[in-house]
């Protein structure tokens, strides 16, 4: 193995190479740095097949921490150009989407990036609209539920009529204080 952590070994086969990782590891951990030597071994590594998973797995095998693991091999492999994630954030684009822009694009040509735009703040409108009479359809069929729930489970107290009143109609006077016990009725 190398004796300086900076000198670069030219034609490592991956066994060597896979030493001269792990040889080098524990310096670039400590010092948070990426020596010659590291990238050297991490790239030939790669390049003979190995996974960069199975890299930060032989490192956390062999006692080191996983997170510096991680980001010294993500510099190493950003720094060569080769990305372990695709480009871009946010969800994958839907492939229907994809066939409706190419739909367009070959159909209308320029004018497709503007076509979809408008007819997407067309599809917003329609659904904000069809959710505005969905509310409006509920809200009037509440008072029709409400009616329906009461008239099906309503429970009538009734006494015995006092004076001429309904059965079940109380009196609306002051101090009035029920003589007989209220019953519920069946």
């Amino acid at each position: 193995m190398n004796s300086s952590f900076d000198e670069p070994v030219s034609g490592l086969d991956p066994r060597r190479a896979q030493l001269q990782y792990l040889d080098c590891l524990g310096h670039c951990v400590a010092t948070a740095s990426v020596t010659v030597a590291l990238r050297s071994a991490i790239l030939t590594l790669i390049g003979s097949g190995i996974d960069a998973g199975d890299l930060v797995e032989l490192a956390i095998n062999s006692g080191f921490p996983e997170r510096p693991v991680r980001q010294l091999i993500s510099k190493v492999l950003l720094e060569a150009g080769l990305r372990r994630r695709k480009t871009g954030a946010g969800p994958k684009i839907p492939p229907q989407a994809l066939a409706i822009a190419s739909q367009a694009r070959s159909q209308y040509g320029d004018q497709a990036a503007w076509l979809l735009g408008a007819a997407h703040r067309v599809c917003k409108a329609e659904d904000k609209a069809e959710e505005r009479n969905a509310a409006r359809a509920a809200v009037s069929a509440a008072p029709a539920i409400s009616a329906k729930i009461a008239e099906n489970s309503q429970l009538c107290f009734e006494r015995p009529a006092l004076g001429g009143t309904a059965a079940g109609h109380r009196p609306a006077l002051r101090g009035y204080q029920p003589t007989t016990p209220l019953t519920l009725a069946r």
